[in-house]
């Protein structure tokens, strides 16, 4: 397997996982095969979950959601992708031009050692294999980046909402002194 740098843009993958990380509290990239190369991906944080667990070292299972075109599905999934149904991705954009997609969750189960895709609001699995290559740890993921966390869920607490009332604070005070 040949690692690619270059390709896989994993200085612009680590950039965005730090904003993540900066103002949400929890930055997360993916690692994926692509024939004989590896990429690293960066996973917008709507876009990850993972299982219930009081540490990493718990987590049951993690995944992230790909955003596909009825061709793309269609050539990943074949038949099996002919009824999903197409959302806008942005639903808080009024962009009209939006082109809708299907939202696709990829879920990597250290239980069953398997890998799923399931599209949101489907009852069937689209796909189920065993894991594209051998990673310590089992997850295509390394642990993310995490500010604080709730320690009982590790459910992340941007670090802004630990000093939100100061800066509104500084913020009533500057439009007093205005």
């Amino acid at each position: 397997c040949i690692v690619t740098f270059e390709q896989s843009d994993l200085d612009g993958v680590i950039v965005r996982v730090r904003d993540d990380f900066l103002l949400y509290g929890r930055g997360t990239a993916w690692v994926r095969s692509n024939g004989q190369s590896v990429e690293y991906d960066y996973v917008n944080f709507r876009d990850f979950a993972h299982g219930h667990a009081r540490i990493w070292r718990e987590v049951p299972w993690v995944a992230r959601r790909v955003w596909m075109t009825r061709d793309a599905g269609r050539e990943r999934f074949g038949d099996a992708f002919a009824s999903v149904e197409l959302k806008k991705q942005d639903t808080e954009s009024q962009n009209e031009n939006a082109v809708p997609l299907a939202p696709v969750w990829e879920i990597w189960c250290r239980e069953s050692s398997s890998v799923y895709w399931i599209a949101e609001g489907s009852d069937e699995t689209l796909d189920e294999s065993e894991p594209l290559f051998e990673l310590r740890g089992f997850f295509p993921c390394p642990h993310p980046a995490f500010g604080t966390v709730d320690p009982e869920t590790m459910i992340p607490i941007p670090e802004f909402v630990q000093y939100k009332d100061q800066v509104e604070e500084i913020n009533e005070y500057t439009q007093r002194i205005a």
